[in-house]
């Protein structure tokens, strides 16, 4: 487990280099913690987890839609309320992942408020905290796999479609 975290505001961060790193098992994003620069690439059943104990706008290592960036499982936990495109420095685009999204019991993800973005999930979504979409055409969810919502588990739909296509 690899973690980033700091204890003020900016002072926390790892750059991965460009191309030069892989995270094989996990990379933890703490309180104060972020990735700038260049993102590692995730290898199968990697997991990038979420630990801020706040509001967490998305960086560069959930910044694309394939290659560094591209996370296979991301884990939102610990109260974390993680904005996935929110206008910042890197911006709105669709977001993906190849494995399994989690948002535990307390935790948030926010796709987007304005932007018609995307979230692909090629394995399962599990929903325990809250799932909240665009609130324009086209910002809908993709699922591969499985729909897990407990009885915490919130799926805020602002009228966008989910969609499962997968094989599996």
């Amino acid at each position: 487990i690899l973690t980033t975290s700091g204890i003020a505001t900016g002072a926390g961060g790892i750059n991965f280099g460009n191309t030069l790193t892989t995270i094989n098992g996990t990379l933890q994003i703490n309180n104060f913690g972020f990735v700038t620069g260049f993102a590692p690439t995730y290898a199968v059943n990697s997991n990038l987890v979420y630990n801020s104990t706040g509001l967490f706008d998305r960086n560069v290592e959930w910044g694309t839609t394939s290659g560094p960036g591209y996370p296979y499982n991301v884990t939102a936990q610990n109260t974390t309320n993680l904005r996935l495109n929110f206008p910042n420095l890197n911006g709105n685009a669709n977001r993906a992942i190849a494995g399994t999204l989690t948002i535990a019991n307390g935790s948030t993800v926010l796709v987007s408020t304005t932007d018609p973005s995307t979230l692909t999930i090629w394995k399962d979504l599990v929903i325990n905290g809250t799932l909240t979409m665009p609130t324009v055409a086209g910002g809908d969810v993709y699922v591969g796999r499985n729909w897990n919502r407990s009885a915490t588990g919130v799926f805020t739909d602002n009228d966008r479609a989910v969609f499962f296509n997968g094989s599996d």
